[in-house]
C-alpha cells in the first residue's frame, strides 16, 4: 500500500545532495542567484560550497568561455581547484597589467601585405612585388604568439611557418578551432578571357595544406570581373557551414558590381543571390547571423540563415538605422568597418589546434564599428570636414531586436528589408568611445569583450614618441556589476557609466545620441615605446617599426596565460 509520503510529488530537494548539485550546475549565474534569494538553507550550502559553481562564476567573470581548452599546455590533468586557481592568477596579471613573460619576435623581412590574429598565431601574408602583382599576396606565413612558440619551452626560439604559396591571393580567413579551415580568395587572369579576372575561394585544411575533407570542392568559383572593375577590398568571414565573402572596388563604391556573396562552403553552393553591397564590411552576429554595414542607407544590414533563421530571407534584411545625419553630412562607403574577435561558434571540433588555455566566450564577443561622417562647410560641398565614430555593440540585447524585426515580418512577401529606428534599439545596445584614442586600434586590439586603447601610430613621429599609455576597456556585464559592488577597485582602475556622447563628438548628428553600457577601464602603471598595440586571446602585442634609431621591425610580446 502507498503511503502519502509517496504520493507526493517529489520536489528537488528531496534528490540526495550530489543530485541537487547535479542539477544546479548547468543554472545561468542569474538563476543562481535567484536560487539564492529563496532564503533557502540548503540551496544556499549546496551553492556556495561548490567548487564547480565557483569556477563557473570566476569563468563568466572573466569572459571565457565554460568549455576551457584542456589540451593546452598547462591544463593538462589539472582539478577544478588548480584550473580555479590558474584563471584567479591569470585575470590577476591583465588587471595589473603584469605578464607572466616577456619575449620578442623579429618580424619578417619580406613586405607584409596582410596580416591577422587567430588562435595565437599571428598570420601575416607576404606582397607580391613582380609586374602586376599590385594589391596580391603570393605566400601566407604564420608563428606561434605564446613564449617558446606555444610549446613551452621559452627557450626555443619563434619561428614563421609557411602555410600557404603558389597563387596570387587578395585576402584570407581562418576557423581553426571550429573546422581546421583556411579560406584563400585567389586571383587570377582568366584563360579564355585576357580581359577579365577569376576569383575563386580556396578551402584547405591549415594543418595540413590539402583541400579540407569537409569541402564537397576544394575550389568554390565567386564571380569573373573585369581587368577595369578589379576587386580593390576583399573581407571573408566563416562560421558554421556558412562562408561570407565581400567584393569591392574603391573607385567605383556604389557600383553594383561590388556584392556580398554567401555560400555553404561544405556544399559549395550559393546560398544568399550575390546582394550590392556600399561596405566592405562583415560579421557574423551569431551564427547564421550576418551584419553587413549600409552607407548608402546609414545602417547595419542584417542578413538572417540557419540555424537562426529557418531558411534565408532573400533580399529581406533587418536593417537597423544609425543616428540620422545632420544637413549635408555623408558617409564615405569604405570608411565602414567592423570588428569581433573571435567568430560566433557551433562546435570546437579541433581545440588542439589553439595553445590558448582560457578562450573568450565566443557567444559574447564584443563587435567594434568604426565609420567616418564627411560635413561640407557649405551648400556648393567647396570643402568638407571629416568625423570618425566608433561604439561598441553587445550581440545579446541586438540578436533580441532583431528577432523581434524578424517576428514582424513573418509571412511577408519579400521586399523592403524590415527597418529597426535607431531610437529602438541604439541606446540599450551599444557604447560610443572616444575616436581619438581607439579608433585605429580596434581592427586587431579587441579579444573578447575587451578592447585595448592605445595612441594611434604617427609615422612622422616614429623615432621620438615618448612613451604612451595603455589602456583597457572591458565590456562585460558581470565585470561591471562587480565593479559596482565595491568601493575598492584598484589603483589605475575606474568605472566608466552610461551617458550622452560629447557635444563634439555628435555634431554630424541629427538626433540624439546616448550609450546605454559601461565599462571597465584599466589604465598601465607603466608607458610604452609600442609604434602599434594589439590584442590576442592571451596576449598584448606591441610592433614597433624599424627605423634610423631601431634596426629590424619586431613584436614584443607580453604573455598573460
Amino acid at each position: 500500500m502507498s503511503s502519502h509520503r509517496d504520493s507526493r510529488p517529489l520536489q528537488l530537494l528531496d534528490l540526495p545532495a550530489e543530485l541537487v548539485h547535479t542539477c544546479l550546475l548547468p543554472l545561468s549565474l542569474s538563476d543562481l542567484a535567484h536560487c539564492l534569494h529563496t532564503g533557502n538553507r540548503v540551496l544556499a550550502e549546496i551553492i556556495s560550497s561548490s567548487l564547480a559553481i565557483r569556477y563557473r562564476v570566476a569563468q563568466e567573470l572573466a569572459g571565457v568561455s565554460i568549455s576551457e581548452n584542456r589540451t593546452a599546455q598547462g591544463l593538462r590533468g589539472l582539478d577544478t581547484a588548480s584550473r580555479l586557481t590558474a584563471l584567479d592568477a591569470r585575470e590577476r596579471r591583465w588587471r595589473e597589467f603584469s605578464p607572466l613573460s616577456r619575449h620578442t619576435i623579429p618580424y619578417p623581412r619580406f613586405p607584409v601585405m596582410l596580416y591577422a590574429i587567430d588562435a595565437g598565431r599571428w598570420l601575416a601574408a607576404e606582397a607580391g612585388t613582380g609586374p602586376g602583382m599590385q594589391d596580391r599576396a603570393v605566400a601566407l606565413h604564420y608563428t606561434e604568439l605564446a613564449p617558446g612558440n606555444g610549446k613551452g619551452d621559452a627557450d626555443s626560439e619563434a619561428r614563421w611557418r609557411t602555410v600557404f604559396t603558389g597563387t596570387p591571393f587578395a585576402n584570407f580567413s581562418t576557423a581553426l578551432v571550429e573546422h581546421d579551415l583556411l579560406v584563400i580568395i585567389t586571383v587570377v587572369p582568366c584563360a579564355d578571357d585576357p580581359a577579365k579576372i577569376s576569383l575563386d575561394a580556396l578551402m584547405l585544411s591549415f594543418s595540413t595544406g590539402a583541400p579540407h575533407p569537409m569541402a564537397s570542392s576544394s575550389t568554390i568559383h565567386i564571380e569573373r570581373r573585369t581587368v577595369l572593375d578589379a576587386v580593390t577590398d576583399v573581407a571573408v568571414e566563416i562560421v558554421g557551414d556558412i562562408l561570407a565573402i565581400s567584393l569591392m572596388n574603391a573607385v567605383h563604391s556604389f557600383a553594383d558590381s561590388n556584392r556580398l556573396h554567401v555560400f555553404d562552403w561544405k556544399r559549395g553552393v550559393t546560398i544568399l543571390t550575390p546582394t550590392p553591397i556600399t561596405s566592405i564590411g562583415i560579421m557574423f552576429l551569431a551564427p547564421g547571423v550576418i551584419l553587413v554595414p549600409n552607407a548608402a542607407d546609414n545602417g547595419l544590414d542584417v542578413y538572417l540563415f540557419p540555424p537562426f533563421s529557418p531558411s534565408p530571407l532573400d533580399q529581406q534584411p533587418v536593417q537597423l538605422l544609425l543616428p540620422a545625419l545632420a544637413p549635408r553630412t555623408v558617409l564615405p562607403p569604405m570608411e565602414m568597418h567592423c570588428r569581433q574577435s573571435p567568430n560566433p561558434r557551433l562546435s570546437t571540433e579541433h581545440p588542439h589546434l589553439s595553445p590558448v588555455r582560457f578562450p573568450p566566450a565566443a557567444d559574447a564577443a564584443a563587435v567594434f564599428i568604426s565609420y567616418e561622417t564627411e560635413q561640407a562647410v557649405d551648400e556648393r560641398f567647396t570643402g568638407t570636414t571629416t568625423q570618425t565614430h566608433l561604439f561598441v555593440l553587445q550581440p545579446k540585447p541586438m540578436l533580441a531586436v532583431i528577432r523581434a524585426a524578424r517576428a514582424r515580418t513573418a509571412g511577408v512577401a519579400p521586399g523592403d528589408p524590415a527597418v529597426v529606428p535607431w531610437t529602438d534599439w541604439g541606446a540599450r545596445c551599444t557604447r560610443w568611445l572616444d575616436p581619438v584614442e581607439t579608433a585605429p586600434a580596434m581592427i586587431l586590439a579587441s579579444e573578447g569583450q575587451r578592447l585595448l586603447s592605445y595612441p594611434p601610430f604617427n609615422p612622422r613621429g616614429l623615432a621620438g614618441r615618448p612613451p604612451q599609455s595603455l589602456r583597457m576597456f572591458d565590456f562585460n556585464p558581470r565585470r561591471v556589476a562587480a565593479a559596482r559592488r565595491t568601493s575598492k577597485l584598484g589603483a589605475g582602475v575606474r568605472l566608466v557609466e552610461a551617458g550622452p556622447l560629447p557635444p563634439e563628438l555628435c555634431a554630424d548628428f541629427a538626433e540624439a545620441v546616448g550609450s546605454g553600457i559601461a565599462y571597465v577601464e584599466s589604465t598601465a602603471p607603466e608607458g610604452c615605446d609600442f609604434d602599434n598595440a594589439y590584442l590576442s586571446e592571451e596576449c598584448i602585442i606591441g610592433r614597433k617599426y624599424e627605423h634610423e634609431k631601431r634596426r629590424g621591425e619586431r613584436l614584443e610580446v607580453w604573455y598573460f596565460g
